[in-house]
């Protein structure tokens, strides 16, 4: 997208040297260099503006981004190091601002202390506690 903003840049500024040039061949050259000049800077300060813009936007994407993947590792880490959930099957993601714990444990006290153990984790707002107690035959 960077690519496409910046070669527009310069077909702007280049088209703008050629009817500079082009006016200098023709009467009131003055004028029209600059009209051509005011027309050129204010297709530039529009351009700047909306890179801006993209900037601002990615830079606010990758700022989530970190932040999610730090928060879903802090929650994984609790949950992987806890003895009592030491042997279970966990999976932890974001779906839409809350952490989402998913997976097999080995008895409903191990689900309820992932639960918890997911709510008291700092930058937590919201847990959806997804876990299935293991059947007999799965253990």
């Amino acid at each position: 997208m960077r690519t496409i903003r910046y070669s527009l840049f310069f077909a702007v500024v280049l088209a703008a040297i050629l009817v500079a040039t082009r006016a200098w061949s023709q009467d009131g050259l003055g004028e029209r260099i600059g009209q051509t000049i005011d027309k050129a800077a204010e297709q530039v300060r529009q351009e700047a503006g909306e890179l801006a813009e993209d900037l601002r936007a990615g830079f606010a994407k990758a700022k989530n981004a970190v932040d999610r993947m730090s928060l879903e590792a802090r929650v994984y880490a609790r949950l992987h190091w806890d003895k009592a959930l030491g042997d279970a099957e966990l999976s932890v993601d974001i779906e839409d601002g809350a952490v989402v714990v998913d997976g097999v444990v080995s008895s409903d006290e191990a689900r309820v202390k992932a639960g918890r153990l997911a709510e008291d984790t700092v930058g937590v707002a919201r847990v959806v506690n997804r876990l299935k107690v293991a059947t007999p035959a799965q253990r």
